[in-house]
């Protein structure tokens, strides 16, 4: 009999069948808000199953037998309802959605069970209404919702964005949940407003967008009064944009939206909307765009970010954006305007370094506001921040190669101009020689790339490809470049890690039960032996009440500021772990980094990023009983 597939693994295939090539575990693992190991996980347990369902390469992963993966999830497509959690949205969607009153022995026979565990299912629907200020009522056998409509509407927004935010940017997810308006066309007519107006939205803004108009037409018919909108400072271009969508959308569909619907609308998009001829902006017309709070935030930023992480934030296009970006944030923050970030729990597990840098980005603004940001609005910096780190880290961090190619008129050249302009992110093609006695080993390349072999055996490697530069000659260098950046980082690592791991401060297998009282414990250590002081103690834990440092299942404790008295890492490790704040840990890495120290800081969450994603590795340094047999376990590693 084959096995049913698990939520998440219909998750993964949905996903994997919309793709028409390759993707990298990466995206995957941000589409399915979980982490790379994860993603493979699934991949492994799917294909254990069904055998070569999802094939593999050095690009990704990709659907190999489509009819077989549809007909799997045709066969997954009805709810559980064994499933209590299932039940329980199953319950408010038929409430909501439907808007009417609903006869419990009917809820039950549909639900296939009994009363008494109906009973128990809507002891469950209440807690959840009670967050948006709503009640289920029952009466004579039948159940209802009762409360005002605005929060009727919360509540349905709210339900469908946790059953579909693994994939709230795509907007057929829309459709069951309203089937009987047509949600394409309403894109449709937005977009086109939009460009008209020469606005954009991204995605998952565009798919929040329509649900909530969506929301509106279903529950609202043109002869029934909205609620009064909230009293707030209104953009007035976007709210002509949104009235005429509505008008659109009204003329087509014959429907009509009020003047408070119109407002609503407004309010939700107003702070997601950036022009969309971006590339024509410069630094002067921006500074007059948005204006001299924004101006004077980022300018605080960019100093406090470079003195904190020696990252700059000068680039022009990162600026751009994120400046538009932050002026419509600190409308949201004042206005209480809730942005989700489907993304959030994937950028920071698989992205700590630059979720760091975010974290002390909201920081800044939060004490410059005086209000304190989401983790959601964190996460959205970190995509900014995120295309920003990496670019610097390729520029900085470029191999140097000699390229070797008997001359032939200019092919030699021509073929050599060709691998730098594909690598031209990663690469630098330092030297074209036609001969191998030209060669100069001394000038510090990282690796020769050559159309025939040497004669003799190169001190540094050497790669032979094609005099066609085929897509597997790409594929051979970029997998060269990749193995040598990461032997370079694991370098790095090895030769700090006597200077960063002190057997005093290493634990195996410690008695601790609570994550306070395990940093705690840990922190005191380290201020005994004179490498942190109260201060350090004091950042230790205003930094973990703002977001927490579990990422997956190890923690990594710091402060935002490198303000040790000396650079050490600490380590507790714990088998059967413990429970830190949402995650279960059984690795706790505490860094107390010294701010002269401070470019090693993404070098450590970089490598410990590599442990997360290997499970195997993971395993072996969890079965550490002594300092040295970790030392030796991390070496082994690299």
């Amino acid at each position: 009999m084959e096995n049913l597939l698990t939520a998440k693994e219909t998750d993964l295939l949905n996903f994997l069948l919309r793709q028409t090539s390759w993707i990298t575990a990466s995206r995957i693992s941000i589409a399915l808000s979980c982490s790379i190991r994860s993603v493979k996980n699934y991949i492994s347990y799917i294909n254990t199953d069904y055998p070569s369902l999802i094939v593999s390469s050095r690009d990704g992963y990709m659907i190999e037998n489509r009819q077989l993966c549809s007909r799997l999830l045709n066969e997954s497509d009805s709810v559980n309802f064994s499933d209590s959690e299932n039940r329980t949205a199953y319950i408010l969607q038929k409430l909501l959605l439907e808007n009417k009153r609903t006869s419990l022995d009917e809820l039950a026979d549909e639900l296939h069970v009994s009363m008494p565990t109906l009973d128990a299912e809507i002891l469950k629907v209440r807690r959840e209404l009670d967050i948006q200020y709503l009640s289920l009522k029952t009466k004579n056998g039948v159940a209802y919702i009762d409360g005002e409509e605005k929060n009727k509407k919360k509540m349905i927004s709210h339900l469908i964005y946790e059953q579909t935010k693994n994939f709230f940017g795509d907007l057929s997810v829309l459709k069951k949940y309203f089937p009987d308006i047509p949600v394409n066309e309403i894109k449709k007519i937005i977009t086109a407003v939009l460009h008209e107006s020469r606005l954009f939205i991204d995605d998952f803004t565009m798919t929040n967008f329509v649900m909530h108009v969506c929301i509106i037409m279903s529950r609202q018919r043109p002869e029934q009064n909205s609620d009064t909108a909230e009293q707030i400072v209104i953009n007035e271009k976007g709210r002509a944009v949104v009235a005429e969508m509505c008008r659109r959308i009204a003329e087509k569909y014959d429907y009509r939206f009020s003047e408070e619907n119109i407002t609503d609308l407004t309010f939700l998009l107003m702070t997601r909307l950036i022009p969309s001829n971006l590339e024509n902006l410069t630094m002067e017309k921006l500074e007059l765009q948005v204006g001299h709070e924004v101006n004077d935030l980022i300018k605080d930023i960019q100093r406090k970010i470079y003195s904190l992480f020696h990252l700059s934030l000068f680039n022009t296009e990162f600026l751009v954006r994120f400046s538009l970006h932050l002026k419509n944030l600190l409308v949201r923050a004042r206005n209480n305007i809730e942005l989700r970030n489907p993304q959030l729990e994937a950028i920071k597990e698989n992205y700590p370094y630059v979720y760091e840098v975010s974290i002390a980005i909201s920081q800044i603004i939060s004490s410059t506001i005086r209000i304190k940001l989401t983790e959601d609005e964190t996460a959205y910096i970190a995509l900014h921040i995120g295309y920003l780190v990496e670019e610097q880290y390729s520029l900085a961090n470029k191999l140097k190669a000699a390229f070797f190619c008997p001359q032939y008129y200019s092919m030699h050249l021509q073929l050599g101009k060709r691998i730098q302009d594909t690598f031209q992110d990663t690469l630098i093609i330092a030297d074209i020689y036609s001969d191998e006695t030209e060669l100069q080993e001394e000038r510090g390349y990282d690796f020769f790339i050559s159309i025939m072999p040497f004669s003799t055996v190169p001190e540094k490697p050497l790669l032979v490809i094609s005099k066609y530069f085929t897509t597997t000659d790409i594929a051979s260098i970029a997998n060269m470049i990749e193995k040598l950046k990461k032997d370079k980082q694991k370098q790095v690592m090895k030769n700090k890690l006597q200077f960063l791991f002190k057997e005093k401060f290493f634990y195996a297998d410690a008695p601790f039960t609570d994550w306070k009282e395990t940093l705690s414990s840990m922190a005191e250590n380290l201020e005994t032996e004179g490498f942190i002081d109260e201060e350090f103690i004091r950042k230790l834990f205003d930094r973990e009440e703002y977001s927490s440092s579990a990422y997956g299942n190890i923690a990594m404790p710091h402060p935002l500021e490198k303000c040790a008295l000396q650079t050490v890492i600490s380590v507790v490790i714990l088998p059967k772990g413990i429970l830190w704040k949402n995650n279960r840990v059984n690795i706790i890495f505490l860094l107390a980094i010294r701010q002269e120290d401070r470019a090693l800081f993404k070098d450590i969450f970089d490598f410990v990023t590599d442990i997360i994603s290997d499970d195997q590795y993971l395993k072996i340094i969890l079965q550490s009983k002594t300092y040295k047999e970790f030392i030796d376990n991390l070496i082994s590693y690299m």
